[in-house]
């Protein structure tokens, strides 16, 4: 009965410790955007802000097929 308790507890205070240092983690790149779009306001850059800051999946590639050495594009 002892080991099981136990177990659950480790679980526990791992999965929480992981939380706590994650949560940190996410604070300091908070601060750090804010300092960075803080120096582009001061240098005269407009940062576009309803943009994500994490890049995204990029546009979607275009079909095209190869005809000798040129591509021909069929979108």
């Amino acid at each position: 009965m002892k080991i099981p308790l136990a177990l659950a507890v480790l679980i526990l205070a791992v999965a929480a410790g992981l939380g706590w240092h994650g949560s940190h983690q996410l604070a300091a790149l908070r601060q750090t955007r804010a300092q960075l779009i803080a120096t582009a306001a001061n240098r005269g850059i407009a940062p576009d802000l309803s943009k994500p800051a994490a890049p995204g999946r990029g546009p979607k590639p275009t079909s095209a097929v190869r005809c000798g050495n040129r591509l021909i594009s069929t979108s």
